[in-house]
Formats: C-alpha cells, structure tokens, sequence
C-alpha cells in the first residue's frame, strides 16, 4: 500500500490516508475502486492508472475515490 501511495502522489493524486481494508468486502483481482456520486468522474479518472480494478459505489457525499489494491495488482499504468 505504501508504495501504491507514493506512486499516486508521484502522479500528482493527494493521499489522505495508508491503511488496510476497514470494510468486511473480498476485494479480488486487480483491486477497486470505491467513491459515492459525487466521485464518479474522479474514479474514471484513477482507473486509467489502475486497469482491471472494480468499482464500488456508496453513499459518501465526497469526491473522495478510495483504491483498494487486491492480490493480482501488479503496478500502476504509465
């Protein structure tokens, strides 16, 4: 997760927070992506650099995109 993080902030992305998974969800493949409505564009924008990762939505009022890395994840996209 810290090396996913300091590539993200590398790219320019704000890292509000390193942690594991607070939630009971199985994240297989790549990973997912996690953001409520008003996140949407955002989480389009995050996957670009994260290809094959799901996508979750839920009821946050923020644009925040949580990124859950799953156990196939390689590296971030170029």
């Amino acid at each position: 997760a810290q090396t996913v993080a300091a590539s993200l902030q590398e790219r320019g992305f704000v890292v509000d927070e390193i942690a594991n998974d607070p939630t009971e969800r199985g994240v297989t493949g790549v990973g997912e992506l996690r953001y409520g409505p008003r996140g949407r564009q955002a989480a389009g924008f995050v996957k670009l650099f994260v290809p094959g990762a799901g996508e979750f939505l839920d009821t946050r009022a923020t644009a925040q995109v949580d990124v859950v890395i799953g156990p196939e994840f390689g590296t971030l996209a170029p």
